[in-house]
């Protein structure tokens, strides 16, 4: 299963079971301590040259903690938008899903998603994610599906088919929020503040 970390808060996610935004506030609040404590440690020194150092720590450190593990414009925020589309209404009735993803396997994104998932997988509630794939790269399809959690269920369905319902725009997360309406999100606006609220539901 492609489960493998990427940056240090998927790893607290999947060895500490937290939520992906805990995680990130607990890697970020455990580096800026780290970084206080060394800066007092330098400013109490008697040379210039050390105090200049312990001032300039924080700053070094929180800039190599955001390279390992940056922080985008969409992991802030829920984000989606309300739709009482009738094929979405429609797709629910047929599934007993809560949650419903379309995901193409050659995209990238849609790859990534799925990782972010397999990593986030003791929270996946059982029978409540179903993912859409279309069937246009059997040998795409093969390797992909072969990657996710057993707790999604996977379905595929016709090239066709899956455009008329993404519109082109995948991965597309559809999440039931009561029977006429349904939250939507694609491609970046899926950050991990996304992930955390609909796998929660």
């Amino acid at each position: 299963m492609f489960n493998h970390p990427n940056n240090p808060t998927e790893f607290l996610v999947k060895n500490l079971n937290l939520g992906y935004w805990n995680a990130l506030v607990l890697y970020y609040t455990t580096v800026l301590i780290i970084a206080v404590f060394l800066t007092i440690i330098f400013v109490k020194k008697k040379k210039i040259s050390l105090k200049i150092i312990g001032l300039s720590i924080p700053i070094l450190l929180m800039s190599i903690a955001f390279g390992l593990n940056p922080i985008y414009d969409n992991d802030t925020t829920i984000g989606g938008k309300i739709t009482q589309e009738e094929t979405y209404q429609e797709l629910f009735n047929k599934n007993s899903e809560t949650i419903i993803l379309f995901a193409d396997p050659n995209c990238s994104h849609c790859e990534d998603l799925i990782r972010r998932l397999n990593i986030m997988e003791s929270k996946i509630k059982d029978n409540n994610i179903l993912l859409i794939l279309n069937d246009l790269d059997s040998v795409e399809f093969n390797k992909f599906s072969s990657t996710i959690s057993k707790k999604i269920k996977v379905k595929t369905i016709s090239n066709e088919a899956f455009l008329n319902y993404t519109k082109g725009r995948f991965p597309m997360v559809l999440l039931k929020k009561n029977e006429k309406k349904i939250q939507q999100w694609y491609n970046s606006n899926i950050g991990i503040k996304t992930m955390d609220y609909f796998v929660n539901h």
